[in-house]
């Protein structure tokens, strides 16, 4: 059963990381396959926070795997770097004309 009280309160102590990721990775976008200044990103945060990261090599992205000492399947809880490109919206990159308008950068700061 899942205790919201708790899952409330990990949330909260850890607001100013979420923001941060959501923020860092809006004003860094990156196109699919090429986000490795992200996933960089990403991979810092994760291993400051305890995790061991298995890193995919030859693309971007890393995963992990907990251990919660209790029986049943692995499941997997996948956040996107890629963004889009979008020439036309206010906040794209300049030069790339990328932008994270897909919500990626939520998923990810999410995930921390």
């Amino acid at each position: 059963m899942v205790n919201y009280e708790k899952l409330l309160k990990s949330v909260e102590k850890h607001r100013e990381l979420i923001f941060e990721a959501e923020r860092h990775i809006w004003r860094n976008p990156e196109t699919g396959y090429k986000e490795w200044k992200t996933s960089a990103y990403m991979e810092s945060e994760f291993e400051k926070l305890g995790y061991t990261l298995t890193k995919a090599g030859n693309i971007p992205g890393f995963y992990t795997t907990i251990d919660t000492g209790r029986p049943g399947p692995c499941i997997l809880i996948m956040g996107e770097l890629d963004s889009l490109i979008c020439a036309d919206h206010p906040e794209a990159d300049p030069e790339t004309k990328a932008v994270h308008a897909c919500g990626h950068n939520a998923q990810c700061a999410a995930l921390l």
